[in-house]
């Protein structure tokens, strides 16, 4: 088993808001609240990225102060307007053949088809794990990838960050060495 590599890594802060944080038990919001901390101290160490992710903020608000306030400059905020991925043609087909093939499959816009993840450059990505959110709407995968996930060479394609209004490569092209390792 392996471990995690802080370059292959992203620390995602779901709906930790202003409005969902009272409904919380007070011993359940010290413990989420210590332990958020925790990790976001910890990313900052490793330089792993962070993402929070917002539940309609118009309404619940934004992520609370005291979460918000240790947020890496570079953090991403994601406000979940009325976003459903169940909706998207071709969603409900590419999960059924995801939980009845065992591999990341999805919808390709551009192909016009069902695709599996990998198919051409045998980059396979196998479905260790399958999850869907409360309503149903997000589906989460851990996979176990075969070879890298990117078709530039990348172990994942999120390799490029939005840096003072530029977009900055983060991760270079690794050389065969590295991809064989």
């Amino acid at each position: 088993m392996s471990l995690a590599r802080a370059d292959d890594s992203v620390l995602v802060i779901v709906d930790i808001q202003e409005k969902l944080a009272p409904a919380m038990p007070p011993d359940v919001r010290r413990e989420v609240l210590a332990t958020t901390d925790v990790l976001l101290q910890a990313a900052a160490e490793l330089e792993v990225p962070v993402i929070a992710s917002e539940q309609y903020p118009k309404g619940l608000g934004h992520t609370l102060p005291e979460v918000s306030g240790h947020f890496p400059p570079e953090t991403q905020v994601v406000a979940k307007d009325s976003f459903s991925c169940c909706g998207a043609s071709g969603f409900s087909d590419a999960l059924a053949a995801t939980a009845r093939e065992g591999y990341a499959t999805f919808w390709s816009r551009s192909r016009s088809k069902l695709w599996r993840k990998g198919e051409s450059s045998g980059h396979l990505q196998a479905v260790e794990e399958l999850r869907l959110d409360c309503d149903n709407d997000a589906v989460l995968l851990r996979v176990r990838q075969t070879g890298p996930a990117c078709h530039t060479g990348r172990r994942n394609c999120f390799f490029q960050r939005l840096e003072e209004g530029q977009w900055r490569e983060v991760a270079p092209a690794p050389d065969c060495r590295e991809i064989a390792e």
